[in-house]
């Protein structure tokens, strides 16, 4: 039998399962592109540099429902490049 888990712990699971899941499919480079870019004046203007955004935030939702379907289906988040040990 499983205790219950309160909103404190779930969100804990959550931020670890994102924050895993993010990473893997947003690379820092990618995020350090863009905020490099956002320092140049008219940067908004350009087709480029909207589609980086655009991608960025479509990755970081994506990454927020995987974490969720994860921490409600109760599968714990694990260090990345971790192996599993199949016996």
């Amino acid at each position: 039998m499983t205790r219950p888990i309160d909103v404190a712990e779930r969100y804990t699971q959550w931020s670890q399962a994102y924050e895993a899941v993010r990473r893997d499919i947003t690379p820092d480079d990618m995020r350090t592109a863009l905020t490099e870019l956002k320092t140049l004046a008219g940067i908004e203007d350009l087709q480029a540099y909207m589609s980086l955004a655009r991608n960025v935030m479509a990755n970081d939702r994506t990454s927020a429902v995987v974490a969720a379907m994860l921490t409600a289906t109760g599968i714990k988040p694990v260090q990345v490049g971790e192996v599993d040990e199949v016996g």
